[in-house]
């Protein structure tokens, strides 16, 4: 593949970068689908009848809950990742202090990272029926989706603009100024424009289809009673099937934008190979999720909640590596 076969011009001596990859592209699925999940719970807590409240407010601590699992298996993921590094990270800067501006562009993330877990566990946490409490879970939650937001928008661009060492060095000089300019320059770049819609679509998908695990998982020990289960079950069903079409929609957006401003010279042909698994496997995953979406008792299909995870997952690795490959300049 002419993606791999790049970056092995770059660092021949690496024979663990595929394993890598890998590892790195599920974390950042298990990433996406807990910052995203938090916002798929906070939805469902604002946006309910009062009639329905109380199974709302249960299926969105168990959607956070998934989330934080989730976080937590990234968090793994990446721990792992580290021992198939060829080199070390770029970080700290030799002879800066650690909060210096040199350092700013790699503390940005992670400080975003802390800010959004504070207001995360404080959802999680306060639980009450007073009315007061329940509006200050609500202002946590508003200000742990914007961090998020934040997060997958900045990550994007620290991904898409640091490669360039004059953007790298206007970051050490004026990080406050060089942010702002990189946010208005992604804002006008058309090409790149569908790239967080598809990030964010893919993380509530990988949220929803990930609580449905979480759901059977935590049956036994968090006993909300039948007419709950099924009711999340099905809402789960149904949020996955949406997004799931919503995410492959944004990423058919995407790769068509790309093809339309990268010179011919700058690209490849779509490997048949790539392009299989990932147009056709998210269409497997809508197919799954819709059984237990219309089933009388989707608790039964438990098999269906694993595998719909693992081939989403999947075909998240394989539109990447797709991505990749067909524009590896752009």
């Amino acid at each position: 593949m002419q993606f791999l076969s790049q970056i092995w011009q770059f660092d021949p001596y690496a024979p663990s970068l595929p394993a890598a990859l890998i590892i790195y592209v599920c974390a950042l699925f298990f990433l996406l689908a807990g910052l995203c999940g938090q916002m798929l719970g906070m939805s469902a807590d604002i946006l309910h009848s009062p009639k329905q409240r109380t199974f709302h407010e249960k299926y969105a601590l168990q959607v956070s809950e998934s989330a934080l699992c989730s976080l937590g298996i990234a968090a793994l993921a990446l721990a792992a990742a580290s021992g198939f590094l060829p080199r070390p990270l770029p970080f700290p800067a030799d002879g800066a202090p650690l909060l210096g501006a040199p350092n700013f562009k790699f503390l940005v993330l992670p400080g975003l990272l802390v800010i959004f877990l504070f207001f995360f566990l404080i959802q999680i946490a306060v639980r009450s029926r007073s009315r007061w409490l329940r509006l200050f879970r609500l202002g946590c939650a508003v200000c742990a989706s914007f961090a998020a937001l934040l997060l997958v928008i900045l990550g994007l661009l620290f991904f898409l603009y640091l490669p360039e060492p004059e953007i790298a060095l206007l970051l050490d000089a004026d990080p406050g100024q060089t942010l702002v300019e990189m946010l208005c320059s992604f804002a006008l770049t058309a090409e790149y424009r569908p790239a967080p819609l598809y990030l964010i679509c893919t993380g509530l998908a990988a949220a929803a289809s990930l609580g449905r695990v979480w759901l059977i998982w935590r049956r036994n020990k968090a006993d909300f009673g039948r007419d709950y289960y099924l009711f999340a079950m099905r809402r789960l069903s149904r949020a996955a099937l949406f997004l799931v079409f919503a995410a492959s929609a944004a990423g058919i957006w995407l790769f068509f934008s790309l093809a339309a401003c990268t010179a011919p010279e700058l690209r490849q042909p779509a490997d048949p190979l790539l392009v299989l698994p990932a147009a056709g496997l998210p269409l497997l995953c809508c197919i799954l999720q819709l059984f237990p979406a219309l089933a009388e008792n989707p608790m039964r299909h438990k098999a269906n909640a694993f595998a719909a995870s693992i081939l989403l997952l999947t075909a998240f690795c394989a539109q990447l590596l797709l991505l990749f490959n067909s524009y590896p300049a752009a």
